[in-house]
């Protein structure tokens, strides 16, 4: 019997990922509370952080 993939919206994600920038929780207690893999956070920390730093950089230029 084959398990459903679990699927998280970016809001979710969001939420997640403001929690571990915070530091009042670890990576590994974050994915136990949600009950996710470290490595799902991890990779979603990495992608809001990209598109962050993306945002920042395209007013950057857009102010030149």
């Amino acid at each position: 019997m084959s398990r459903k993939r679990k699927t998280f919206n970016a809001e979710f994600k969001s939420k997640v990922v403001l929690e571990l920038l915070s530091g009042e929780m670890t990576v590994a207690q974050l994915a136990s509370k949600y009950e996710i893999t470290p490595k799902s956070i991890g990779d979603w920390k990495r992608t809001r952080l990209w598109h962050l730093i993306s945002q920042v950089q395209q007013k950057h230029i857009k102010k030149r």
